[in-house]
């Protein structure tokens, strides 16, 4: 599977991207527009400065590297603007999000090690590194997050069944 590792990168660009876009209209419809301009303007020089070496170093695979990096630079500053111009508090959206994107980050480590320490190019192999990914990251939310896993077992009715250290 030589092209999935470049899928991946476009992947996460799309994702970036299509998040992206809502912010972007907010800043242009609350005024912002210049910001707006500078933030696309820094996207395509960030993204013009990695493109090169990456993809020199990394063949394709620095191609979605340089792509992602810009992206993301984009992402993060429309989302602090735009956030800023209809006067929301940014540290309090942020926040939540911070304990999954470690429990993401656990994930990605995880799956990224049992793909160095074993050879494996099938659809299986695929669909395991996939399976092993979720159970590392429900792991993390049965250990880290356990008002969530309050919430969705009485969303699902399993709440009484559950052992009550799971859920408190």
């Amino acid at each position: 599977l030589p092209a999935v590792q470049p899928l991946r990168f476009l992947v996460i660009f799309g994702v970036l991207r299509s998040l992206s876009s809502g912010s972007g209209n907010v800043l242009k419809t609350t005024g912002n527009v210049r910001i707006f301009t500078i933030l696309m303007i820094t996207h395509a020089v960030v993204l013009t400065l990695l493109v090169f070496p990456l993809t020199e170093f990394f063949g394709i695979e620095g191609a979605g590297l340089a792509l992602v990096f810009s992206s993301l630079i984009n992402y993060v500053g429309q989302v602090y603007f735009a956030n800023r111009a209809v006067g929301l508090d940014n540290g309090r959206l942020v926040l939540p999000f911070g304990k999954y994107g470690i429990l993401a980050a656990g994930m990605g480590i995880v799956v990224q090690f049992l793909r160095m320490k074993t050879d494996g190019d099938s659809l299986l192999y695929l669909v395991l590194l996939v399976i092993t990914g979720f159970v590392v990251y429900a792991v993390g939310i049965l250990l880290f997050d356990r008002p969530f896993l309050a919430e969705i077992s009485d969303e699902i009715g399993l709440r009484s069944r559950l052992p009550s250290r799971l859920t408190s």
